[in-house]
């Protein structure tokens, strides 16, 4: 996290930058569970910010075990 502005904090997030054929999306992924979520005023800036926040996964056979997976769904839309 990290202040936002002079009265409040960023939630923890990720920069997205996703490249198709058809065009570009530019987005911020957060975290479930996350409790900077619920005041973080760009999270809250669109209209679903439940489509912005990536849930946590238990772990999958093959996978390393001293990590945290998430899983988040990426709709690109037709133009």
């Amino acid at each position: 996290p990290y202040r936002g502005g002079k009265n409040w904090m960023r939630a923890p997030h990720i920069h997205a930058d996703i490249i198709g054929k058809r065009g570009r999306i530019v987005t911020q992924v957060y975290f479930e569970n996350e409790a900077l979520n619920k005041s973080d005023r760009l999270l809250h800036s669109i209209a679903n910010p439940k489509a912005l926040i990536a849930k946590r996964q238990a772990s999958v056979d093959g996978a390393e075990t001293d990590g945290v997976s998430y899983y988040w769904e990426v709709i690109v839309p037709e133009q």
